[in-house]
């Protein structure tokens, strides 16, 4: 199935597009979808954060379809995450997401010590992801 983009039809996606799940829904999760969200090859499919309302309200407002009621099930849908989460959760989340087999943005800062940074650098060479 391949999909065309057309004049009459921009905001068409390509069949290839890159299924992107936010992990975190605050202002730089909104700095990231509102970007993403005119990006041809990206497909927003999943947003996760641990306040219900708020995860709710962020999908409607970039138009995600799946307002994720935990980390596994967005990064189940995705082929890569962003963690815009608070900052002391960034560790543990992306850790959760590369552990799941998922390529994996985190927001600064990635993690709080060298020694987490050095798990995650490990993380992501056994398991061949990008982080």
């Amino acid at each position: 199935m391949d999909f065309q983009l057309t004049a009459e039809n921009p905001n068409t996606k390509r069949a290839m597009a890159v299924k992107v799940a936010m992990i975190g829904h605050g202002f730089v999760g909104s700095v990231h979808a509102s970007q993403l969200v005119s990006e041809k090859w990206v497909e927003l499919v999943a947003v996760f954060g641990t306040e219900r309302d708020k995860t709710v309200e962020f999908a409607s407002a970039y138009g995600i379809k799946n307002a994720s009621k935990s980390l596994e099930e967005a990064v189940s849908l995705a082929d890569a995450v962003i963690v815009c989460s608070p900052s002391p959760v960034h560790y543990r989340q992306a850790r959760e997401c590369l552990e799941l087999g998922v390529h994996t943005l985190v927001e600064m800062p990635p993690c709080e010590t060298m020694k987490a940074f050095t798990a995650s650098a490990r993380c992501c060479d056994s398991a061949r992801l990008v982080a």
